[in-house]
């Protein structure tokens, strides 16, 4: 999902709840408890075992999980943000109970910055269907970001909060957050444009000479039978050789479109000798503007074609194929 939220499980959210209530003895403990080493902080029960798997980052008993790293990313760099963050906050709940422990009573001082923070940061918890529309919308209500897309996230690593994080941690600068922005960008339209170009050399060289195939076969079988029995009605074959015709068509048109865009990405980037002129970020937003809903379209006119075809002619692994035979 691309909204973050946490997921803790319901006896843990009922100890929120009661640490907000200002009541910690009133938790639930069926599952045991979890021993935190902090004499000013009571004991948590133990998640009984409910689990969220839709969950971007969930507790699992005794640790979190966070899974919304990229299939294809290393874990290296989200790691080293989640890093950050938790020195960030620790710093400051530390900075902040020092502060408050010095003018009163300590154990007061961590019970009410614990009970504000919870306060605070309790919109980001959620126990439901993390891919529901009721939860994006409720995402919404709550003020949660919900960044859907590469470019969109990319773009918010360089807002000033997220500047002033790294900087103020001593884990990076601005400019070399601003760098790693930059390679980000570079590699999100790198890869879409190697996309885009197995996407033209799949349809061109495997599917469409299919389609070519499955018109002429299905045009010689109506002249054939025409030529025996003129008087028989084929105008099922002909819709059938229609509605081939239609695929075929779009989809050499969608490739052409898409070729097209490729080209005008290369000359944006300064490839195949043209100039650059457009920043790395506008080649990115271009690529998710453009590039991918071509790309979307030509795989519908493909997925069409792929239900009509013959599937001694089809060169690639239908949907079937790949789902229950294989």
């Amino acid at each position: 999902p691309a909204i973050i939220s946490i997921f803790l499980g319901r006896h843990l959210e009922e100890v929120v709840d009661v640490l907000l209530g200002g009541d910690a003895g009133r938790a639930n403990g069926e599952g045991g408890s979890i021993q935190l080493g902090v004499t000013t902080l009571p004991n948590l029960p133990r998640d009984t075992g409910d689990r969220n798997r839709t969950s971007p980052f969930a507790f699992t008993g005794n640790k979190f999980e966070f899974r919304a790293v990229g299939s294809s990313q290393s874990p290296a760099y989200p790691a080293t943000v989640l890093n950050t963050i938790v020195a960030q906050s620790v710093d400051y709940l530390a900075s902040e109970i020092a502060r408050r422990a010095a003018q009163g009573d300590q154990r007061l001082a961590i019970q009410e910055v614990v009970r504000e923070t919870l306060a605070r940061h309790k919109r980001i918890l959620f126990s439901g269907d993390n891919y529901s529309e009721e939860w994006r919308a409720e995402a919404e209500r709550r003020g949660l970001p919900n960044l859907k897309d590469a470019p969109s996230a990319i773009d918010a690593l360089g807002q000033a909060k997220n500047l002033e994080l790294f900087d103020t941690m001593k884990v990076l600068s601005p400019r070399e957050t601003e760098s790693r922005q930059a390679v980000m960008y570079e590699n999100y339209a790198g890869s879409i444009r190697i996309e885009a170009v197995a996407s033209l050399q799949i349809g061109r060289t495997m599917i469409l000479p299919v389609g070519y195939r499955c018109q002429s076969l299905i045009a010689k079988a109506i002249r054939d039978v025409h030529g025996v029995a003129p008087d028989l009605d084929l105008s099922g074959q002909r819709e059938h050789l229609q509605q081939i015709t239609t695929l075929v068509n779009a989809l050499k048109c969608r490739l052409d479109d898409l070729e097209s865009l490729v080209d005008e990405l290369d000359g944006q980037s300064g490839g195949h000798g043209g100039t650059p002129g457009a920043s790395l970020k506008e080649q990115s937003v271009f690529c998710r503007d453009r590039i991918i809903p071509c790309m979307n379209e030509v795989r519908k006119q493909a997925d069409g074609l792929e239900a009509q075809c013959d599937d001694e002619m089809w060169p690639l692994p239908k949907y079937r194929e790949i789902l229950i035979l294989h």
